[in-house]
């Protein structure tokens, strides 16, 4: 029951800012208008100019021509402030897998596009749509719908975001496209235990406590906890789907940009994950990570664990074919690149390695035995090279391991090439 209270206290706020601090504001709309009438007007005075009276001669030739270049440099620039509220981006990820046992695949991993339109300086619409590996059917490939909100910004230090959101967790879950990190495929520790990507409907507020410090907070839908496995909750993700908010999760996030040169973090999830099942389950995910870059050196870090309520509970009362839900699952990775070129140079290339563990089954309720093979640990090293701040080609090699000796993690090497725009 309070969280209906806290989802109608926090619509009942929206309404009182929309009807009040935004009404008084000029619309892109109505400045648009007012731009044309007065570029219509300034064209109307250049043809009257171009026209004059048949004088040719002297400082009268020279004055029109200046006021030509003033008339037609005030057109320029409004034409210029006359940009569309509505604009269109995306990226594109392109992946040569070859993995050790296995064959060698291509796969346009992902084709992502995202639209946005500013109805005011107050109100945004943001989406982006994505289809995976280029084909849909038969459980093959996906069609993913995942962000699609309105901000209301308030000030400067506020704002409320409604729709279908991603959760504010850990680096790569809300900064994911192929420029952004080394490696060719995401992170492993990020997929597996935050688990990205992650998106979900809800309602929540964001912006700025104090100079460099920014905050995030949301109402969410729940994850599913009868879709937990021994190996993990990435199953459980409802992507949008009929989501259940009953009992809304809450996530939140801290991020700290003032000292120089590093960014650090802190992100929390709690949330009920029974009610399908009408058990008392609950799961709490938090992270801790970091961001480093100074001239040539970057490094990049995170741990995270997840702790779930009651999970041999949710063990019997699923079945669970793979193995027990863990009470603790819990992993880190760390990360160092060197740039081989000056930060002044058109292009960037840069060397990295990378380590990572990730640990589904870290801590059980007594009675039941780890699954060694959801022990596991990745060392990945590779170049990315970046013709154009936008367009990176990346190669790779990654080695697996888990601590199950009969089962073999296997090795990959990988080329992507991946852009934004």
């Amino acid at each position: 029951m309070r969280y209906k209270t806290i989802i109608c206290f926090v619509l009942i706020f929206i309404l009182l800012h929309v009807s009040g601090g935004f009404a008084q504001q000029t619309t892109k709309q109505d400045t648009v208008l007012e731009l044309m009438h007065r570029i219509e007007i300034l064209t109307e005075e250049i043809e009257k100019a171009k026209l004059g009276d048949g004088i040719r001669s002297g400082r009268q030739e020279s004055g029109i021509e200046e006021r030509l270049r003033a008339l037609e440099h005030q057109v320029a620039t409004l034409e210029l402030e006359q940009t569309s509220p509505t604009a269109l981006s995306g990226y594109m990820d392109f992946h040569y897998n070859k993995s050790s046992p296995g064959d060698a695949i291509l796969d346009f991993h992902r084709f992502v596009l995202l639209f946005s339109h500013e109805f005011s300086e107050s109100i945004r619409f943001y989406s982006e749509l994505e289809i995976e590996h280029a084909f849909i059917k038969s459980g093959q490939g996906e069609v993913e719908l995942e962000q699609a909100f309105i901000d209301f910004h308030i000030d400067p230090n506020l704002a409320i975001r409604v729709g279908i959101v991603l959760v504010p967790m850990g680096i790569q879950n809300e900064r994911h496209e192929g420029p952004a990190y080394f490696g060719v495929e995401r992170h492993q520790v990020e997929t597996v235990l935050i688990p990205t990507t992650w998106f979900d409907p809800g309602v929540g507020i964001f912006g700025r406590i104090v100079p460099g410090l920014d905050y995030k907070l949301y109402l969410l839908g729940s994850l599913d906890g009868t879709k937990f496995k021994a190996n993990g909750i990435r199953g459980a993700r409802s992507k949008g789907f009929k989501t259940n908010i009953d009992n809304p999760a809450i996530a939140g996030r801290l991020t700290y940009s003032g000292f120089k040169d590093l960014t650090v973090g802190t992100s929390l999830y709690y949330g009920d994950v029974g009610h399908k099942i009408d058990i008392d389950a609950s799961i709490t995910i938090y992270d801790i990570d970091f961001a480093y870059r100074y001239r040539f050196l970057e490094l990049r870090g995170i741990w995270t664990q997840t702790f779930v309520g009651n999970a041999d509970g949710l063990t019997a009362a699923i079945d669970a074919k793979d193995g027990p839900i863990a009470r603790r699952m819990e992993g880190f990775d760390l990360e160092v690149a060197v740039h081989l070129l000056p930060q002044t140079h058109e292009w960037d290339l840069a060397l990295f390695a990378r380590y990572e563990e990730a640990d589904t089954q870290a801590k059980l309720h007594s009675g039941f035995l780890p699954v060694r093979r959801f022990d596991r640990n990745w060392i990945t090293l590779g170049a990315s090279f970046l013709p154009h701040p936008d367009v990176v080609i990346k190669v790779d090699y990654q080695i697996g391991h888990n601590e199950d000796p009969t089962v073999e993690e296997g090795n990959s090497f990988n080329i992507g090439l991946g852009w934004w725009f």
